[in-house]
């Protein structure tokens, strides 16, 4: 079990755990913590039709949990002692006042974040080989719902440049937010801090889930959130789109016209 002590909000807060603790447990909605491990090890496994799968095996000033700082999503793998460890852990709450006044912090996040940048951008090349789809199409967004329409600041927004990003509001000074278009939204929330990306892929113009909580229901089938499936490939014409649930503020229209 680790211990804690009260900390100010900029503080570098430290915990300890005892061999075969579990930190993060795999399906866990507590997810905005990250964790830079000063002393021992941690494993790092994933549950599969119930048998258990080591996925890694962690030393000190390795990073894990790293996601939990970007994207809203349950946890994706189980991270537990296998001897008795100190972490250092940032939340999305302290990580920018933390980094601020020690950015050696960052280094440890930097070097896990660009890793699987390196890993997602070899798919996105494998990806992008595979019948390349070569038609220019112009991309507009209409908002259906009041609050879709002032998001706009009218009725409507061409999409000039893509990837075009699509997030929640959050602070004024938030590293860990980067979005082309900002939603307000006030609790229980429907859009995620970084909610969802349109960019064209192989295959045309497509929605991607950015690791939200509830996902994005594109043209009624939903991507994202908890499900398994997190893009979707607009249609030529009409396409609609709520940001969060059936019960969302925003709806939109998105319109897919060859240019």
């Amino acid at each position: 079990m680790w211990n804690r002590r009260k900390h100010k909000k900029n503080d570098v807060i430290r915990r300890k755990y005892k061999k075969g603790d579990v930190i993060i447990e795999e399906g866990s909605k507590d997810i905005d913590e990250a964790y830079i491990l000063c002393s021992g090890k941690v494993e790092v496994s994933h549950s599969f039709h119930g048998d258990k799968i080591i996925l890694n095996a962690l030393e000190p000033r390795d990073v894990f949990g790293e996601m939990g700082l970007i994207e809203e999503r349950p946890r994706s793998a189980t991270v537990t002692a296998i001897e008795d460890v100190e972490v250092e852990v940032l939340n999305r709450d302290n990580f920018s006042e933390v980094v601020l006044s020690n950015r050696d912090m960052l280094i440890p996040f930097l070097r896990a974040l660009f890793e699987r940048i390196r890993t997602l951008n070899a798919m996105v090349v494998t990806d992008q080989h595979k019948a390349p789809d070569d038609t220019n199409f112009k991309v507009t967004m209409i908002g259906i719902t009041a609050e879709a329409r002032k998001a706009l600041n009218g009725n409507s927004l061409l999409v000039e440049t893509l990837p075009f990003r699509v997030g929640r509001q959050t602070s004024t000074f938030d590293v860990l937010a980067y979005n082309d278009l900002i939603l307000p939204d006030k609790m229980p929330f429907q859009v995620s801090r970084n909610h969802f990306i349109i960019m064209k892929t192989a295959k045309g113009i497509s929605i991607i889930d950015r690791g939200s909580t509830l996902g994005t229901i594109v043209n009624g089938h939903r991507i994202g959130g908890n499900t398994a499936e997190a893009r979707m490939l607009l249609k030529e014409g009409e396409n609609e789109l709520i940001v969060g649930t059936e019960h969302s503020p925003y709806k939109f229209r998105v319109m897919l016209e060859q240019a």
